[in-house]
Order: structure tokens, then C-alpha cells, then sequence
């Protein structure tokens, strides 16, 4: 108990010291990764393979790009429809950016619990791998951080949805004109 309660003060610590400092370094407690490095296997084209599960995934929200080393420029956030219609064009579209990105013929809006798969819970800004996935997610307080699931709240019309930041789940309006977030695509490939 002490033991938890220890590292549960260290993160708060951590976190609050570096909202207050204002930089952008990922934040990790000395704990074993839930995502460790070696579980993913990355490709310059801007794809990776996650070993564990067996999901291919874009390394850039949709609307970044892929440098060859990183992500950059900033992602494209829409509500829940249109984001449905980008994933669409995205697979059907020859003349969209993302096109058979990586090779791939198929991506997908991952449902919650893939995305919680990714999830690297001994660290915080992003939540995420880092080396899996570069330069995304490190803004908690910004909509871009949160990715649309393929899942729904069957109590209600919401959506669940996936904080890149934080780690967190949350459920939002799928319907709303305020509910803009990114989306992070996955194959089954």
C-alpha cells in the first residue's frame, strides 16, 4: 500500500511540477511499462505493428504528417460524422494523402479497448510510447490529445473516446458541434 501511494505522490509531483514549468518532456515514473518499447515494431513509412496484439497503427494523427522520423504539423480535429467520412475517403479515395498509407488498404477507428491497449500507464504526456508514437498527444488540455473510439455508450448517444495525454476514458456527444477531437487509425494487418 505504501508502495502505491508512494508512486501515486511521485506522478502528481511529476505533474505538477511540469505543467508549472511549461515543457513538453514526456513524464515517466521508475515503474515497468505497460508498453514498453520492444513490443512495438516500427517502419520508416509511418507505420507501427503492435506485437502484442497484432494491430497495425498510423504513428501520426490523421491531418499530421510523417517526416520519415516524426510527426508534424498539427492534427485535423472533426466531430463524430465527419470523422467517419475522413476514415472513408482515407480507404476509398485515391487521391487522398493517406491512401493505402503504409500499404495498408484498410484503416479503421479502433474501438476503446485497443486504444487502451496502447495506453503506457507509467507515464503521462503523452500516456502513450513515445518511440511508437512520436510528437502526439503531449497537450492534455487540448482537443487534439483525445481520439475518437469506434465505440459507443450503449446507455446514451455518446461515444467513447481516448485521452492521448492523460490516458483517460471518457464518453462524449458523438452529435455535438463542440465534440471535436483527432483520430489515431488502426488496421488489422
Amino acid at each position: 500500500m505504501n508502495k502505491i501511494l508512494t508512486a501515486a505522490l511521485l506522478v502528481v509531483s511529476a505533474c505538477s511540477s511540469h505543467v508549472q514549468a511549461g515543457t513538453e518532456a514526456q513524464i515517466c515514473i521508475q515503474a515497468p511499462r505497460t508498453a514498453p518499447d520492444g513490443r512495438f515494431e516500427v517502419s520508416k513509412n509511418g507505420t507501427v505493428k503492435d506485437l502484442k496484439t497484432d494491430l497495425t497503427w498510423m504513428r501520426c494523427l490523421v491531418g499530421m504528417k510523417w517526416d520519415g522520423t516524426s510527426c508534424i504539423n498539427d492534427p485535423l480535429l472533426q466531430t463524430w460524422q465527419p470523422a467517419l467520412q475522413t476514415v472513408k475517403n482515407i480507404n476509398t479515395n485515391t487521391k487522398h494523402y493517406l491512401y493505402q498509407f503504409g500499404g495498408v488498404t484498410e484503416w479503421r477507428l479502433p474501438n476503446i479497448k485497443e486504444l487502451q491497449s496502447i495506453h503506457e500507464s507509467s507515464c503521462y504526456q503523452p500516456a502513450i510510447n513515445e518511440y511508437a508514437f512520436p510528437n502526439i498527444g503531449k497537450d492534455i488540455y487540448s482537443n487534439a490529445s483525445t481520439v475518437w473510439s469506434s465505440t459507443p455508450a450503449h446507455w446514451s448517444k455518446d461515444l467513447f473516446v481516448f485521452g492521448i495525454g492523460d490516458g483517460s476514458v471518457g464518453r462524449r456527444d458523438g452529435s455535438s458541434a463542440w465534440a471535436e477531437y483527432s483520430m489515431l487509425l488502426v488496421a488489422n494487418q
